[in-house]
């Protein structure tokens, strides 16, 4: 565009050509530096590309004027117009070069990321590539110009899923799997200090009731936990197998057929969570036990 307006400027008037230093001035519209003659005609312009991370400059071209003040030149329409026409073809062809590529990056996400949070972040950073090219405004009618777009496409797709993937290792990281040998020497007979029953309402987990007289203990085995709420009642088990370690609240989750269970590293909090469907109605429980000391003569099913 700003080459045909510079045909027709110069097609329409004349000057005086001699050399003069020239001046620079900064044009806040477009972001760039602008150079001028002594006569005041722009003779080039320079703007920062970002994505090439450099300054170009683009030379106007100059005209061959000659003093000829009456007389006015014959423009050359139907040479403007093709010249037009092969400049959008050209950028059209371009743009469907650019979409491609950004396709073929999408699907390669979506083929090679399995774990689905991990392909969510992996699209969520590669829009952030797509979104810097389409506020460049990039001149897709030069080939120079688009191959420099594509090429800083797939820089920023690798920087993306490089950065999506160490999001997920940070966070497995918190998660870490230990071995639950360290509650091996947990294993044996306690007494409960404490029962809080909480009931699952409106997205969160609320306190109904604290026992503090409960009579109840625990045996741990390892894979199994067995308790007695109250001196009279029936021993339960839960046979538990193990799934993660967090290391960031020191804690084991294990699975079970009734719900997940959660022991502390220190074995001074037990969580036992009734949340199978079907379990109580449908309502949806955890019992929170509190340990106290470890008593030898605690035998189930005696």
């Amino acid at each position: 565009m700003n080459k045909l307006f510079f045909i027709l400027v110069f097609m329409f008037s004349s000057s005086f050509c001699f050399s003069q230093s020239a001046t620079s001035k900064y044009n806040s519209i477009y972001n760039r530096y602008e150079y001028f003659d002594s006569n005041g005609t722009m003779t080039g312009y320079k703007t920062y590309n970002s994505v090439s991370q450099q300054w170009e400059y683009y030379e106007i071209p100059k005209t061959n004027t000659q003093n000829r003040y009456n007389e006015v030149q014959q423009v050359d329409t139907d040479y403007m117009i093709k010249g037009l026409q092969y400049a959008n073809a050209k950028s059209s062809r371009n743009y469907k070069r650019l979409e491609n590529e950004i396709n073929t990056l999408i699907n390669t996400i979506n083929d090679k990321a399995e774990d689905e949070e991990y392909r969510d972040l992996c699209h969520k950073n590669f829009k952030e590539c797509v979104d810097e090219i389409n506020s460049k405004k990039i001149d897709l009618s030069s080939d120079n110009m688009t191959n420099r777009a594509i090429n800083y496409l797939y820089t920023c797709f690798n920087s993306s899923v490089d950065s999506a993937k160490k999001v997920m290792e940070d966070r497995k990281a918190k998660l870490e799997v230990k071995t639950p040998t360290e509650l091996v020497k947990f294993y044996g007979g306690y007494n409960i200090v404490t029962i809080r029953e909480y009931i699952y309402e409106n997205e969160q987990y609320k306190l109904i009731n604290t026992d503090t007289n409960t009579n109840s203990v625990i045996y741990f085995s390892g894979d199994v936990m067995l308790f007695q709420r109250g001196s009279n009642s029936a021993w339960k088990d839960r046979p538990l197998v193990f799934k993660t370690y967090d290391s960031e609240f020191k804690r084991f989750t294990f699975n079970s057929i009734y719900g997940t269970v959660i022991i502390n590293l220190d074995f001074k909090s037990i969580i036992f969570y009734d949340d199978i469907s079907g379990r109580n109605n449908g309502v949806i429980k955890a019992y929170e036990y509190v340990v106290g000391n470890y008593d030898k003569n605690i035998k189930p099913y005696k």
